[in-house]
């Protein structure tokens, strides 16, 4: 959250300091994981509620054991809430909280039968975004939290990937190989101004649903660059059984 340390899959967790360009390497805790807000702790992918205290232990702390493997996606900017998604057969990718100020046992929050995915709370803690294709697309979608409430479908031609600015004022999101933004009011209602493309670039964006990240103050953006250099080249080769049968018989 400071900007400091950058967390990595690379393919086991890596943890960056951006500062001193100094690696260190958390092996058996899995690759997906979530800064809490202070910047001490990620809560950590597994079939239980786990937290790594990052600076302290290479071990982390379990709260709370199940059987569903959760896998961490956002930790609220009051420390409360943590939400993870999980995939199941019936409904796909759904959305499950802790509150970390009660018993610590996640319970679902979005699981209808479309994929809901990549939560992320506003910093006044009021309004979730997620990505949702019950459109039959990708698209970005907000919700009041802990609701009732309407949703309010952000993106217009697909989205992917939400974040909030630190100040919830803005909101980002990928189009494609576009990242987007857009002015946004939580108080007293929600009200969104016109999506505009901050910029566009070939970014590699499939190896991971979660694989890029803004900065606090919206100012810099950190993503995987593609690189340009490398190629997939396809050889077909004709009549390769009767050049087989001429090799064998050399």
């Amino acid at each position: 959250p400071d900007g400091r340390f950058l967390k990595v899959t690379a393919p086991d967790l890596l943890i960056v300091d951006l500062r001193r360009s100094v690696e260190r390497r958390v092996p058996n805790v899995g690759s997906i994981a979530y800064w809490s807000p202070d910047g001490q702790s990620m809560a950590v992918e597994g079939t239980h509620l786990r937290v790594l205290r990052v600076f302290e232990t290479d071990e982390p702390d379990t709260l709370w054991t199940g059987e569903k493997y959760l896998f961490p996606n956002y930790w609220s900017a009051d420390g409360r809430y943590i939400f993870f998604a999980e995939i199941r057969s019936e409904t796909g990718w759904d959305i499950w909280s802790v509150d970390m100020e009660g018993d610590s046992i996640p319970i679902p929050l979005l699981t209808r039968r479309f994929n809901e995915l990549a939560p992320r709370l506003s910093p006044d803690g009021r309004w979730l975004v997620y990505m949702s294709d019950e459109s039959g697309a990708n698209e970005i979608v907000a919700t009041p939290f802990p609701g009732p409430g309407p949703s309010v479908k952000i993106s217009r031609r697909g989205g992917e990937d939400p974040w909030w600015s630190g100040s919830g004022k803005e909101l980002f999101y990928r189009e494609g190989n576009r990242i987007m933004a857009v002015e946004v009011q939580t108080v007293p209602t929600f009200e969104l101004g016109e999506a505009r493309e901050l910029f566009a670039g070939q970014y590699d964006f499939h190896t991971s649903p979660w694989n890029w990240h803004v900065t606090a103050d919206g100012e810099r953006f950190v993503m995987i660059e593609s690189d340009p250099t490398t190629t997939t080249q396809l050889q077909v080769v004709l009549n390769w059984h009767d050049e087989l049968g001429a090799m064998m018989e050399r």
